[in-house]
C-alpha cells in the first residue's frame, strides 16, 4: 500500500513539475520513482539470504511451567535486514500457543529472539515457525521468506510430569534380582577401595583423601579418585502400556506422573531401575536401565514415542505369557489402570491411585515392596 502511494506521489509531482516547469519537481519525481525501484528489488534480495531455526533452552518442559526458546535468524548476505518478523505457534495434538516476533539482523550476522512456551499436558509439543517476512528499508514492501513445507523450522521438545518422589520403603535391604535382565550393572561410584573407577577434576565437598597427588601436581589442577562399589543394588519394574478402556489426557498424565515420581523413589532406596515394556510392533521386552534423574527423563521421552497399546490389538494370553517368559514373576509392575502391583502379574497389589487424588496419594501414601 505505501509503494502506491509512493507511486501516485511520484506521479503528481512530476505532472506538478511538468506543468509549471520546475526542475527541482521533476528531480524529486525521479528520485520517488528510483526509490521505489530499488525497496521493490532489495525485498526480494533480502528474502533469499535470510533463514531461521529453533532451539530450546534446556532439556525438556516441565507441564504447567513455561520454558525459554530461541529463534535464530541468520543472515548470510552482505546487506543489513533492518526488519523481520515470524509467527511461531506450538501444539499438543491441538493448537494451543501462538506467538509473533520481530527484529533486525546486521550483514552477515544473525540474531537470537527468546521466547516462552508452555503445555498442560505430558508428551511432546512441536514448536513450527508458521511464517517469516523481510521488509525493505523504508517498510514499503514485504515478502515472505520462502520456507517449503518439508523443511519448515520445528522442534519437538518433550514435555515431562511435575517433580514428585515417591516414598518407597523395602521389606529386606538385600539385593533384589532381576529375572530376565541381561545387561550386566554397570560400575557405580562408591567406597570400595580396591578398585578405582575414574579420575575428575576436584568438587566442593571431595574428601582430601581421595585427592591424587601426583596427577594434581603433573597437572597444576587439583584431580580426586573415584572408587567403585563392589555391588550394585538394583530393581526391576515391568510398565503395562496396554489400553483397556478410553483413557483421556488427565488420566495419561497422571500415568506418568505416578511413575517418574516411582523411578525417583526407587532410586533413593536403589542404586539403579531396570524398566522393562512390551513393544508389540516389534515383538521384543525393551529394557532401558536408569540410575538418575535423567535417565529417568530419557525413558519417558521412549515412553511418549512408544505410546500406549490398544487392547483390541493384542492376543492377551500372548502378552502374558511373553512377559512371564523373559522376566518372570518377581517384579515390579505398574499399568495404564494406575495399579502398582508385585509377583505374578497382578497377583498383589501394592495401591490403587485415583486420578482425581493421585498427588495427595503420592506425597503422603507410603509403598512398601516385599
Amino acid at each position: 500500500m505505501k509503494g502506491i502511494l509512493l507511486l501516485i506521489v511520484a506521479a503528481v509531482t512530476m505532472y506538478v513539475a511538468g506543468t509549471y516547469r520546475v526542475p527541482a519537481g521533476l528531480f524529486t519525481a525521479v528520485i520517488e520513482i528510483l526509490l521505489f525501484l530499488i525497496m521493490f528489488i532489495a525485498v526480494r534480495r533480502l528474502r533469499r539470504k535470510l533463514s531461521a531455526k529453533i532451539v530450546p533452552i534446556g532439556e525438556g518442559l516441565q507441564r504447567m511451567r513455561v520454558m525459554p526458546c530461541s529463534l535464530t535468524v541468520n543472515n548470510s548476505g552482505r546487506l543489513p535486514v533492518w526488519f523481520w518478523d515470524a509467527v511461531l505457534v506450538w501444539s499438543q495434538d491441538a493448537p494451543i500457543g501462538k506467538r509473533k516476533l520481530s527484529g533486525q539482523v546486521r550483514d552477515r550476522g544473525q540474531e537470537k529472539v527468546i521466547f516462552d512456551v508452555s503445555a498442560e499436558h505430558c508428551g511432546f509439543i512441536t514448536v513450527t515457525l508458521l511464517r517469516m517476512r523481510v521488509w525493505d528499508y523504508l517498510r514499503l514492501f514485504r515478502k515472505r521468506v520462502k520456507i517449503k513445507k518439508k523443511k519448515r523450522p520445528m522442534v519437538r521438545i518433550p514435555v515431562f510430569p511435575e517433580r514428585r518422589v515417591m516414598q518407597v520403603e523395602s521389606a529386606s535391604g538385600e539385593n533384589v534380582q532381576i529375572p530376565g535382565a541381561d545387561q550386566e550393572p554397570l560400575p557405580m561410584v562408591g567406597q570400595d577401595v580396591q578398585e578405582i573407577l575414574q579420575y575428575r577434576e576436584y568438587q566442593a565437598g571431595d574428601s582430601v583423601k581421595n585427592i591424587h597427588w601426583n596427577l594434581s601436581a603433573k597437572n597444576e589442577e587439583i584431580w580426586v579418585k573415584e572408587y567403585s562399589k563392589s555391588e550394585e543394588l538394583r530393581v526391576g519394574l515391568f510398565l503395562d502400556l496396554v489400553e483397556r478402556g478410553p483413557m483421556s489426557m488427565e488420566h495419561s498424565d497422571a500415568f506418568y506422573e505416578i511413575l517418574m515420581a516411582l523411578l525417583l523413589g526407587l532410586l533413593e532406596k536403589y542404586d539403579s531401575v531396570y524398566t522393562h515394556w512390551f513393544c508389540w510392533e516389534d515383538k521384543t521386552m525393551v529394557t532401558r536401565r536408569a540410575a538418575s534423574e535423567s535417565e529417568c527423563r530419557e525413558i519417558l521421552t521412549t515412553l511418549y514415542d512408544t505410546g500406549r497399546i490398544s487392547a483390541d490389538d493384542i492376543d492377551e494370553q500372548i502378552y502374558l505369557e511373553e512377559r512371564v517368559s523373559k522376566l518372570g514373576n518377581a517384579l515390579l509392575q505398574f499399568d495404564q489402570e494406575l495399579r502398582l502391583s508385585y509377583g505374578d502379574p497382578g497377583s498383589l497389589l501394592l495401591k490403587q491411585f485415583s486420578v482425581q487424588n493421585y498427588r495427595r496419594e503420592i506425597e503422603e501414601q507410603k509403598v512398601v515392596i516385599p
